[in-house]
Parts: structure tokens; C-alpha cells; sequence
């Protein structure tokens, strides 16, 4: 830091060390780490500041920095999506709260008689408030029927939503002796089974999951556009309400997790992209002005040269000398055409580097080849060896289909055999393919690459299947599961599959710094963390 401050000033002027973001947080980086040491109480949010220290290798990391870049970048855009969110979660929160306010707090409990005592019907109905409710209906006055009956939930945990028979509506009554449930009104939701009655409990979770107002259930929505745990909430609601609630959640889960979320991730992927590119015009930009810088280096040279062997002759002499330093001249510009003419075959070679394999069909054998690999060459590059390979593979994909759990011996062995046999026929096509080509141009193709460990992979599994020593041993038998991986193979013969499966892999290399980046800030948040609540 103090290098890079005397080199480039600390504060005033254009390129001065804090003008760059990156190098303000190396900065407060380094100046909290000291401060932490020079404190005497040590406090713990400067300790917790110290847990920073590794975000400076973001600077340092090409990779890293442009995704640091494409987020900050994309910040506004980011704001406007997240208030779209926001007005989306409020309204199905709105919903949810006229639909489902209250109706999570029931669950089927058992009656409890220890608290209960007789009370006898009066005729007037509002003189048995506290003892039932619809079904005081059905009962005559005089009847001796049980009070403050209280209801046994398992637990918290309990998914025994229910909508009826609501307990507060139960009246109990004695027959013989023995306490009998009036039930009164049925509700749509789910009924209670034999012997248990729907009471009040309170909201799963602990509470932490409800409709019953606008904040709780923006929170619960919130949970659910997280995919975390919704369809158990979901089936909650249904135990409750009735079965017609679904529709509710799953437009939820489509229009908010599927649509709202993936708004977000459009807008880092089109700054990703931005950001790129101009990282890729700011390295050609530095790349010109070196080799510009580099010419005029030399053109001096040149003149130099020329002045000196000028100041030795005659006028007539020294103009020559100006005409030799004009045709100089021109030269450095014909080396800087020349030299981004080659930079565009260079580009070119390595964009088409992976179809040099396929470009090779039909082709001569080079001159330089010995007399072994120019007869090997024509049959590793017939169509007739690759039409064959493309049909054994697909025969070799049925055989794999053609297994099931307690098949015959006899079966299972005639599948073995046509496995070795084309294992050994996949293993001669590489073996072909390789020497006709050599090891340098065979192995500059990433298929090759893919089809030379396969085939090896395949070869190590029939050796040890036919071993009678390690045959059937349960860890190398899996090996037997890489036998799919040759129907991979098709992608050399399919166009579609072939454009495909490069995606997938350069998308593989391209977020290797988005995991990278990702696994720095959770080692960040880990030391925050130990230094905030650690040991408490």
C-alpha cells in the first residue's frame, strides 16, 4: 500500500491511490487492522473489521473483480427489481391475509376431563355462555353437561391442521356416566379423526409461520418465494381450509420464484456480459499503447541510427538520410498492420481448435508422416469408421437398457460379453485415431481428450470384471456406471448435442470464479461471525 502510494499519489490528482474503489478498501483494510492493534479495549467490531482482510484479493483476481463489478454495477437496475418484489409480495400478502388470516391456529387435540365440572342447561341460551356452542341445539334444558374441558396438542410440530369440529363448539354431556361429545357444526377443512376435536393452539413454528396480519404474512410469502419448506405450508392451509388453496400457491411459486427472482439474475447476467467486454476493450487498448509505445521505441532507434551515419556525409548525402528515415516510417506502421493481422490468425486458430479433428475428414495425410500412421490414416478418417462408432454406441446403449434387478445368468452374461466386445472395439478406435494423428494433434481436441478417458475407464472395468480375485467387489463395481458416459460420444456425430454440451462446459469454466468468489464471502462471513458471537 505505501508503495502504491508514493507511486501514485495518495488523494489529489487523476490516478491518485484513492480514487481507485478497489485500493480505498485495501486501505480502511489495512488501517483497521492496525487500529485493532494499537487499541487497548481491542473492541469487537474493529476485531470483526480485521475478518475484511481476504476481500483484498478480489483486487488481485481478474475474475473475481469483474463479478465484484457486474454487481455493484447493477445496483440501480437491482433497486428497481427489488421493489418490484416488493409490490408483488405485498399484494399476495394481501390475499393471503384475507384468505388464511387466523385459520393455522387450530390443531386436532385430545379432550382433557381433569379441569371439568357439571353445569346444567338453563332454558335461555344466554345463560349457558362458556359450556358450547351449536351444539347446545340439539340438547334439551335440564341437561347436565360438562364445562371448562380443556384439549391436548401433541406439540408445535404437529402438521394435525384442521378446520372442525371446532372444540369451542363441542358440548359434552354425560351419558351413564361417561362424558359424550355433541360436535355441532361441520366445517369445509379437514375434520378431526375419532376421539380428537379441532382447539385453539397457535401458529406453527413457534408462531413464526401465520397469515394473521399484513407483516407476518409478507415474511411468510417471503419464505415461500424461497422455495424453503412452502409446500409444507401449503398442505397446512389445505388441512385447514380446503383443497382449492393450491391455486394460490402455485401461482405464487410460478409468477414469484420463478419469474420476480430470475428478473434479478437477467440483470447481473446483461451487466456480466457489459462488463466483460469492456474489460476485453481496456486490455486491447493497454495492448496497443505497448506495442505503439514499443515501435516508437525503436523508430527513434532507427533515426538515431540514421543521424548519426548522416552527420559523417555530405548534404546530398543527408537527404538520402531523410529518406531513409520516412521509408523507417513507414515500416513501423507496416509492422503494426502485420502484427494485428497475425493476433487475428492467432484468434481465429483458437476459436476453431476443438473442429480441427473434424476438418481433418477426408484430408491428405501430412508429408512428415512415417509409413505406419499413412496407413492408419485413411480408416481414422472414412466416414465409414465413424458412422460404425456412432451405430456401435447406440447398440451399446440398448445392451446397458436391456439389464434388470434379478435377471438370468445366461442373460447377464451374453450383456457382459457384448461389453468387452465393444469396449475393445472403442479402445482400437482410439488406438487408431491416436496414432494416425499423434499425441499432440489427437489429444488438442477436447473430444479426444473425453474419449480417451472413457475408453481407459472401460477398459479398467472389464479387467476388473473379469478377474475372478475383485469381480462383484461392491466399491469397483461402480466403475460399470461410466460405461454411459460413451453415449456422450454421440456428440461428435451430433451437430445440436455437440453445440450443446460446449455450453454446458465453457459455462462450467466460467463460473469457477462465481464459486471461487462465492466461497471467499461465506470464509468472510465465517470470520465476522467467530469474532461478533464467537464463544457466547
Amino acid at each position: 500500500m505505501v508503495l502504491k502510494t508514493i507511486a501514485m499519489g495518495f488523494l489529489f490528482g487523476n490516478g491518485s491511490y484513492l480514487r481507485d474503489g478497489w485500493n480505498v478498501l485495501d486501505f480502511l483494510v489495512v488501517v483497521m487492522g492496525y487500529v485493532s492493534l494499537l487499541s487497548p479495549s481491542n473492541l469487537t467490531a474493529i476485531r470483526a473489521f480485521r475478518a475484511m482482510r481476504p476481500l483484498r484479493t478480489i483486487n488481485r483476481v481478474k475474475g473475481m473483480k469483474v463479478l465484484v463489478n457486474t454487481m455493484i454495477d447493477s445496483l440501480p437496475l437491482l433497486l428497481d427489481v427489488f421493489l418490484l418484489c416488493a409490490f408483488t409480495f405485498f399484494l399476495f400478502s394481501l390475499v393471503a391475509v384475507q384468505l388464511f388470516a387466523g385459520v393455522l391456529k387450530n390443531r386436532c387435540g385430545t379432550p382433557d376431563f381433569s379441569g371439568a365440572f357439571n353445569v346444567t342447561l338453563a332454558s335461555s341460551s344466554s345463560s349457558n355462555i362458556g359450556v358450547g356452542g351449536s351444539g347446545l341445539d340439539a340438547l334439551a334444558a335440564g341437561t347436565v353437561v360438562l364445562a371448562n374441558v380443556s384439549y391436548e396438542v401433541p406439540d408445535d410440530q404437529s402438521e394435525d391442521m384442521c378446520s372442525g369440529p371446532l372444540s369451542s363448539e363441542v358440548v359434552w354431556y354425560l351419558v351413564d356416566g361417561k362424558p359424550v361429545a355433541e360436535p355441532g357444526s361441520k366445517y369445509a377443512g379437514r375434520h378431526c379423526n375419532g376421539g380428537t376435536y379441532c382447539a385453539p393452539y397457535g401458529n406453527p413454528y413457534d408462531g413464526l409461520v401465520s397469515y394473521d396480519n399484513i407483516l407476518w404474512s409478507w415474511l411468510t410469502i417471503f419464505q415461500h418465494i424461497t422455495l424453503s419448506g412452502w409446500s409444507d405450508v401449503m398442505y397446512m392451509v389445505m388441512d385447514a381450509v380446503n383443497y382449492w388453496v393450491w391455486i394460490f400457491y402455485v401461482g405464487l411459486i410460478i409468477f414469484g420464484a420463478f419469474f420476480m427472482v430470475n428478473l434479478a439474475l437477467a440483470v447481473l447476467a446483461v451487466n456480466f456480459s457489459m462488463e466483460e467486454e469492456a474489460e476485453e476493450e481496456e486490455e486491447e487498448e493497454e495492448q496497443h499503447a505497448r506495442e505503439r509505445q514499443q515501435q516508437l521505441q525503436e523508430q527513434e532507434k532507427r533515426e538515431e541510427e540514421v543521424l548519426k551515419t548522416s552527420a559523417h556525409r555530405s548534404a546530398g548525402q543527408r537527404s538520402l538520410g531523410a529518406a531513409a528515415m520516412g521509408i523507417v516510417r513507414l515500416g513501423a506502421g507496416g509492422i503494426s498492420t502485420t502484427s494485428r493481422l497475425i493476433a487475428a490468425l492467432k484468434a481465429r486458430r483458437r476459436a476453431g481448435g476443438d473442429d480441427e479433428d473434424a476438418a481433418l475428414a477426408g484430408s491428405d495425410p501430412p508429408p512428415d508422416l512415417g509409413r505406419l500412421r499413412r496407413l492408419v490414416w485413411p480408416v481414422a478418417v472414412s466416414k465409414g469408421l465413424e458412422l460404425t462408432t456412432a451405430a456401435l454406441i447406440l447398440i451399446n446403449t440398448v445392451v446397458m437398457c436391456i439389464n434388470w434387478y434379478g435377471m438370468p445368468y445366461k442373460v447377464e452374461q451374453v450383456t457382459n460379453y457384448i461389453n468387452y466386445v465393444l469396449t475393445v472395439y472403442f479402445a482400437v478406435d482410439v488406438t487408431v485415431r491416436l496414432t494416425a494423428f499423434g499425441f499432440a494433434r489427437f489429444f488438442r481436441v477436447g473430444m479426444n481428450v473425453f474419449d480417451f478417458i472413457v475408453v481407459v475407464l472401460s477398459l479398467v472395468e472389464m479387467i476388473v470384471d473379469l478377474l475372478p480375485s475383485v469381480a462383484g467387489v461392491g466399491p469397483l463395481s461402480v466403475l460399470r456406471a461410466f460405461r454411459l458416459l460413451r453415449i456422450f460420444r454421440l456428440a461428435r456425430h451430433w451437430r445440436e448435442l455437440n453445440a450443446l454440451l460446449t455450453g454446458m462446459f465453457k459455462s462450467v469454466q466460467a463460473s469457477i470464479m462465481l464459486v471461487a468468489l462465492m466461497l471467499l464471502f461465506l470464509f468472510v462471513a465465517a470470520l465476522v461471525g467467530m469474532q461478533l458471537f464467537g464463544y457466547r
